[in-house]
């Protein structure tokens, strides 16, 4: 009996290990330009560490932000990164495929995303909004650090 428990045991951590990324994110930094216009530029530098060969990874951008009206007003643009990259937009999200299908990287990479983000007029008279989920929930892997700088523009009164 031990020796089929430990069996089923063994046999299970075998099977979640197959689902568990090997791979993470050491460093996540995020460098925020607000913009009086409610365009913000975004520069982003995550640094991963691949335990085994993988051609690189994927960011989410979420596009499927609604302004009070209910419409759409999310737009991403001047997008680019220090590597090969594609992209397309799935589900509220502009999806970078980022790294080289013909090529592996293993160790550590340093990949640099840049972009401006539009999220639409606001309409707040009397004063400016700005928020801005700046990590997100649905990364694949874990991030061991995390470290942000946001500007505000200066605007006299």
């Amino acid at each position: 009996m031990k020796k089929l428990l430990l069996t089923i045991l063994v046999l299970a951590l075998g099977v979640f290990g197959l689902f568990a990324a090997d791979y993470y994110i050491r460093d996540y930094e995020i460098y925020v330009e607000v913009g009086s216009d409610a365009v913000h530029h975004i520069e982003e530098v995550i640094t991963v560490i691949f335990e085994g060969p993988h051609h690189g990874i994927v960011r989410e951008i979420p596009v499927d932000y609604r302004d009070y009206n209910g419409k759409t007003v999310a737009k991403v643009s001047n997008l680019t990164c220090s590597e090969k990259f594609s992209y397309s937009y799935d589900n509220g999200y502009l999806v970078m495929q980022i790294g080289d299908a013909g090529k592996y990287v293993q160790g550590k990479v340093k990949y640099t995303i840049s972009y401006d983000y539009d999220l639409g007029a606001d309409f707040n008279e009397g004063y400016d909004e700005f928020y801005m989920n700046l990590i997100g929930s649905d990364w694949e892997c874990p991030i061991e650090f995390v470290k942000f700088s946001i500007h505000f523009p200066y605007v006299p009164h």
